[in-house]
């Protein structure tokens, strides 16, 4: 069918749909399937691009009102004028507020949260609040508040006065600013539960509030012009500090950017640039580091511009220059002259084209999944459903690429990256057994964790590389490669965007790059065929 007008009112209405509830992403993905013509020839889509980017303009509107992590979202922005912390199950240090920056010196290392009471319990005059709370894939985390006793008395004060409370409901009012509940006020104060209901009941009343967290936001604006003011001080002052995604990331700071990378394996040893994909996979799994140390060879994953803590580029447009700026900052950096190149999934893009950039320093490319330039509707037909939207979305309709991105992560955090990950790589039996492998799943969870967490979303770096991928014409960085250096893909044959048929025309078309298609493997062939590295560039 063509892609008359009810087809794009279709899309329209799943567009909203999606921005108002990440839940019905799954409605998007169907509406944009449907709008292929029956040819299956998606070259000849004719959306008004024009008209859809008036609408993703409008939905990623009301994207920006919605948060992914809602109740995360909501108890920083209760407590904004409060140093608060997220710490993950482990302890470690997950996202601070710029109040809790304030509360480090610049060299203070972060990580835990022991690290923070060590610091926080310097002052006297702090008292801490710990808040559970499930925000991702079920697991639980600590929302920890630290409060000035003595700023928030002196707040409680400026309300009791100006609502003319008594002395006891100011006392009840200091406690419950402190975020005590009605139980440990009573323990606190040894009056009964009865007896604070009705003092807290009065307060709601006098000052007009409906609710605990009505009443906190009130003393939180109060608390805020009183340090505008200069009227309470606090108790800590020093610069923000830097908290890490891993103990082994590194960062500098250039141009007023900050870039950051991981390092690990043989400090000394054999230089390879690893490529993290457009998902983020920072993380090997610990048996392929630990072979690293063991076989000498010291791995460099630059992280990408919008991706954990690496600054976006400074300018649109310019994903790709700034990604290659970066490289060769951390490589002058780590005193790398030449290197192997391993790239995930897409990225063989990128490594193609900084390879045809930079030719002398690359020694080999090894691609995990790679794609090759992809000009063909087959090639995109062959794809599975998910795949093909969005890597079509990008050919074909860009102006649905930042919503199609937006929505999709904030479905992705809705449903959990567990869930998410089974949706996207179903069709694949290797890649869901990937999946149900603890300590190899364990690996893509904390290494995507710079695309997706409770501490950032890198949605719009995924979408300007994804943008990149699809429409730039690279056929001819492929090309400068030949006979510079070796050239090595390795696949899985039930990889859902590169499938078997999909191969032999990348073969066909480039025959002298060297191929191998594991049966037993899919999308995440790298994972379960890590060895396979080794054995390349020791043979």
């Amino acid at each position: 069918m063509g892609s008359g007008p009810s087809d794009m009112g279709d899309i329209v209405y799943e567009m909203y749909g999606a921005a108002m509830n990440p839940e019905r992403y799954q409605g998007l993905v169907d509406a944009w399937e449907a709008l292929l013509p029956q040819s299956g020839e998606l070259s000849k889509l004719n959306l008004d691009a024009a008209a859809a980017a008036r609408h993703v303009e409008q939905a990623l509107r009301i994207l920006e009102g919605d948060a992914p992590f809602p109740d995360l979202e909501g108890l920083f922005a209760v407590y904004d004028h409060l140093p608060a912390f997220l710490f993950g199950a482990d302890g470690a240090l997950v996202r601070m507020n710029a109040s809790a920056s304030n509360a480090f010196v610049s060299t203070q290392k972060v990580r835990t949260a022991g690290d923070v009471q060590a610091v926080m319990g310097e002052a006297s005059s702090l008292l801490s609040r710990s808040i559970p709370i499930r925000v991702e894939d079920g697991v639980e985390y600590r929302f920890i508040i630290y409060y000035d006793t003595g700023a928030v008395s002196s707040t409680a004060g400026r309300i009791a006065e100006a609502f003319e409370l008594t002395h006891a409901e100011r006392e009840v009012l200091a406690l419950t600013l402190q975020g005590l509940s009605r139980k440990e006020l009573a323990q606190k104060r040894k009056v009964s539960p009865e007896t604070v209901k009705k003092q807290v009941e009065r307060i709601f009343s006098k000052t007009g509030t409906q609710s605990q967290l009505e009443l906190t936001l009130m003393s939180s604006s109060m608390y805020r012009d009183a340090e505008e003011r200069g009227g309470h001080p606090t108790a800590l002052s020093c610069a923000a500090v830097y908290t890490p995604y891993f103990a082994d990331e590194r960062h500098f700071e250039h141009e007023g950017r900050t870039i950051t990378y991981r390092v690990f394996g043989a400090e000394a040893g054999r230089p390879v640039l690893a490529f993290h994909g457009t998902y983020g996979f920072c993380q090997w799994p610990e048996e392929a580091e630990a072979a690293c140390l063991k076989r000498g060879y010291r791995v460099i994953v630059p992280i990408r511009p919008g991706y954990g803590n690496t600054s976006h580029a400074a300018g649109r447009g310019q994903a790709l220059a700034s990604i290659f700026a970066d490289m060769d900052l951390i490589l002058d950096r780590e005193a790398v002259d030449q290197l192997h190149l391993l790239s995930m999934e897409n990225d063989s893009f990128l490594a193609f084209k900084y390879a045809a950039q930079r030719p002398d320093r690359i020694q080999m490319i090894l691609a995990f999944a790679g794609m090759l330039p992809m000009s063909q509707d087959e090639q995109y037909q062959r794809m599975d459903k998910w795949h093909r939207f969005v890597q079509g979305t990008a050919r074909y309709t860009p102006a649905l690429i930042p919503l199609v991105v937006k929505a999709g992560f904030r479905f992705a955090a809705k449903v959990g990256r567990q869930e998410f990950v089974k949706q996207v790589y179903g069709s694949s039996a290797p890649d869901l057994a990937v999946i149900d492998d603890p300590k190899l799943f364990e690996a893509i969870m904390a290494g995507t964790r710079v695309a997706l967490s409770p501490k950032h979303l890198a949605h719009k770096a995924f979408a300007a590389e994804l943008v990149a991928f699809a429409g730039a014409e690279w056929v001819e960085d492929v090309r400068a490669c030949e006979g510079v250096f070796p050239v090595h893909f390795i696949n899985g044959a039930t990889d859902p965007i590169a499938p078997p048929a999909t191969l032999a025309t990348f073969e066909e078309d480039f025959p002298w790059i060297q191929f191998e298609c594991h049966e037993d493997a899919g999308q995440f062939v790298f994972f379960t065929h890590w060895h396979r590295f080794f054995e390349l560039l020791d043979g």
